[in-house]
């Protein structure tokens, strides 16, 4: 049987679905590990603290003293669990955030079993990043403030991303018909954006802003930016 660690982002979670959550984890092993993250002195992660006793997890709070610093400190405390506990196989990872991306990159490349849990569905790139991605059902309202901070973010993170794509493009030798070699055009891609799908294959996969077309060269393509996303 797998060893699993669990890693909770609480200012990330709906805590309504926990119960629910935890009892489907069970198909992926024995949990070894069991952390929740926060700064447990507001008011809105009190409730937590139940979870906690309840379900025997270990509270990490650290004061929101700068931006990300819980999501920073489960971050390092998930490397280090990746070191100091080998007989972990899997690890659960609590959040919609694509801010853990680099994160999930880091416990693949390992060769670890990475599942992601969440109640805000995440963008693509950042699911698809994971072995599996399960959306658990809420059956509380999600407080307004959460849903437009997850949508603003995912925002930026979807312009940045545009941005980078069009960067490269124009930078890039094409074609008569406005195609861009494969190889050029990832030369001049941002190292953010393709960190963000792990692989340039990837990227060309799931990227929402290219059209391809087979290129001569077995096994590459050609790339340009959808017309939707690009004047020329």
């Amino acid at each position: 049987m797998k060893n699993v660690a669990i890693l909770i982002d609480a200012e990330n979670i709906c805590i309504d679905i926990i119960d629910g959550a935890l009892s489907d984890l069970k198909q992926f092993g024995s949990v070894r590990i069991k952390r929740i993250y926060g700064d447990f002195s507001k008011t809105q992660l009190q409730k937590w603290k139940d979870i906690a006793f309840k379900y025997n997890f270990e509270t990490i709070h650290h004061f929101s003293c700068t931006k990300n610093s819980s999501d920073i400190l489960l971050s390092i405390d998930a490397v280090d669990i990746l070191y100091s506990h080998q007989d972990i196989d899997t690890f659960c990872l609590f959040s919609s955030d694509s801010d853990f991306s680099s994160l999930v990159q880091r416990l693949r490349k390992s060769q670890k079993q990475v599942i992601g849990i969440g109640h805000i569905p995440p963008n693509e790139s950042y699911r698809h990043l994971f072995e599996k991605f399960l959306l658990i059902p809420h059956s509380t309202k999600i407080p307004q403030n959460t849903v437009s901070k997850v949508k603003e973010k995912e925002s930026k993170t979807k312009n940045a991303e545009l941005e980078d794509v069009l960067t490269a493009y124009k930078k890039s030798k094409k074609d008569n018909e406005g195609y861009a070699k494969q190889s050029n055009f990832a030369s001049f891609l941002a190292e953010k954006t393709r960190k963000k799908y792990g692989k340039f294959s990837n990227f060309l996969k799931n990227c929402q802003y290219i059209d391809l077309i087979p290129d001569s060269k077995k096994g590459e393509h050609k790339i340009k930016p959808k017309k939707a996303f690009f004047a020329h």
